[in-house]
């Protein structure tokens, strides 16, 4: 039986306009215009330059909906790739910080999968262009590589967690908690579908197997594991963290004497609460939300979604000029 979708690829993948959008991606043009394509022709279109270029690819839609539609689009042209949808951070539901909830969860694994994967594709909506991200060398030293017999004491691989934003709780049961008991570490990464069972014996890992979050009975024993951030911003080196402080300081005190020569008091009491929470959360370790906040004073350590992959990826901006009102 002949695949209809299949040979309408492969006759995109020949065209003459392909070959020298291909071309002009060789010889390192930054931009290229291709007009004409109206529906579904625009995904079987990146398809194959998807097809004939080894990249990672970032689709951009001028709002969710229509990303969402391109997303279906192209897993079903390009069964080899990994195609995710990039949904926009809801600002208040950052600002309140929950680890576990579903919006969160799903940015955390497909960030998490662009730095594993080299050829992923990821549809997203124009909004998240000038959303900042950790910088991903940054993000990516907040993985954790579990192995049998590997050395690490449970009480250390429990501060990272800590730190990187999950919540230590007395029985795990949703993604983004972990549990301490004895010699048991119980942990949900945001990115599995399972949480895993890591059994110490002294500091070293005896056993690591996923269990049922319902039933708290173990399934089955793997050799390895990884564990993913629980948040986008976090720190865990001394020395940046130092820096955090040592910005932060510099930029409440300038904002408390411009709000001083205005007059306006509440807005000094207001803000001068919020830097001792800023700085309670970094002595402490619980700093999730509020670090975010303050990552703005650090931009070396952010990214835009462009800066943010290991190899640089080639954007697609469907309907620019809707993509530009937007």
């Amino acid at each position: 039986m002949i695949d209809l979708r299949e040979g309408l690829l492969a006759s995109f993948v020949s065209s003459p306009i392909c070959e020298e959008v291909v071309d002009g991606i060789n010889q390192g043009l930054h931009q290229q215009l291709v007009y004409g394509l109206t529906g579904s022709q625009q995904s079987f279109f990146m398809a194959s330059i998807a097809t004939a270029v080894e990249r990672p690819i970032i689709v951009v839609a001028h709002e969710e909906g229509s990303a969402k539609n391109t997303l279906q689009e192209l897993s079903s042209l390009l069964p080899d790739r990994e195609v995710l949808f990039l949904p926009k951070k809801d600002l208040v539901q950052a600002a309140a910080f929950d680890a576990g909830n579903q919006l969160n969860r799903e940015r955390i694994k497909v960030l998490a999968k662009i730095i594993n994967n080299p050829k992923i594709v990821v549809v997203t909506g124009v909004e998240n262009l000038g959303q900042r991200l950790p910088c991903g060398e940054v993000f990516s030293k907040g993985f954790i590589h579990l192995k049998l017999g590997q050395l690490l004491p449970p009480g250390l691989l429990a501060e990272k967690l800590f730190k990187l934003g999950y919540e230590r709780v007395d029985l795990v049961e949703v993604p983004g908690q972990f549990s301490l008991r004895g010699g048991i570490l119980d942990c949900f990464s945001l990115h599995q579908d399972k949480p895993i069972r890591i059994e110490y014996f002294d500091d070293e890992i005896d056993s690591i197997r996923t269990f049922d979050q319902q039933t708290q009975r173990s399934l089955e024993q793997i050799d390895n594991c990884e564990i993913v951030p629980a948040v986008e911003f976090f720190l865990e080196e001394p020395e940046a963290l130092n820096n955090l402080v040592k910005t932060a300081s510099k930029a409440f005190l300038k904002h408390q004497s411009d709000f001083h020569n205005q007059g306006n008091d509440e807005a000094v009491d207001n803000y001068t609460k919020n830097y001792q929470q800023l700085l309670d959360s970094l002595g402490s370790g619980s700093f999730h939300a509020k670090l975010e906040q303050a990552f703005s004073l650090m931009p070396e350590y952010t990214s835009f979604i462009g800066e943010f992959f290991p190899i640089e990826p080639l954007i697609f901006v469907a309907e620019p000029s809707r993509c530009w009102e937007e």
